[in-house]
């Protein structure tokens, strides 16, 4: 009588290892796969959302309103906007638009000195990381809830100092990815009666803050 050969508890623990180390290999390239995938997603997220909330600043700061002293020996800018922390308010001409079809941004017009009665009050608050517009004669838009950080700070001559920090989650983690936007921004009001030679828009990203 012949007797069938069977594996052995050695053997079969051996399978097992073996192809245990093959699943968790195949496991680890799939969960990376996916972790890349998902923290790309939210780096193209941050970044969209940092630049929507960069065009209406930029677009209602160059269509706000310039006072410009005259007594001196030479024309200077009153500073108009009221920065209080991370909230802004200023005064912005009634006709500026932002078109909804291409979010393209169009300036209209300009106003001798800034007459009051030609401009609508406009408000940014940062409430947590909630990012609100608020307009006079307008809807109040949630512009992002993913704000980090929002610094505006007035400098000479109209100049305005715009940095944006947005942050998303990377879905199924406990990672982030922020993303960082500067800008200069200048009155175009201001810029139409002072001369100067700094008066241009500089546009740019800070890699060195975009640490994903």
């Amino acid at each position: 009588m012949k007797h069938k050969k069977a594996f052995t508890l050695v053997e079969l623990m051996v399978t097992i290892i073996i192809t245990a180390g093959i699943a968790g290999t195949i496991y680890h390239f799939i969960s990376h796969a996916q972790y890349v995938a998902a923290l790309t997603a939210a780096k193209a997220k941050a970044k969209q959302n940092a630049e929507l909330v960069m065009r209406f600043l930029e677009r209602d700061i160059v269509s706000s309103r310039a006072i410009i002293d005259r007594k001196g020996p030479e024309p200077k800018m009153v500073k108009t906007l009221a920065i209080s922390g991370s909230n802004l308010e200023l005064d912005v001409a009634k006709e500026s638009d932002l078109s909804n079809n291409n979010n393209s941004i169009s300036y209209f017009g300009s106003n001798k000195d800034g007459n009051a009665e030609n401009y609508r009050k406009v408000k940014y608050t940062l409430e947590g990381k909630k990012l609100i517009r608020t307009d006079q004669l307008g809807p109040t838009k949630t512009l992002s809830k993913n704000v980090d950080t929002f610094e505006i700070e007035e400098n000479y001559d109209g100049r305005v100092l715009i940095k944006i920090k947005t942050v998303f989650k990377v879905r199924g983690t406990k990672a982030s990815a922020p993303y960082t936007l500067r800008n200069i921004v200048t009155v175009r009001e201001a810029q139409k009666t002072l001369i100067n030679k700094h008066w241009k828009r500089n546009f740019s990203t800070d890699p060195n803050d975009c640490d994903y």
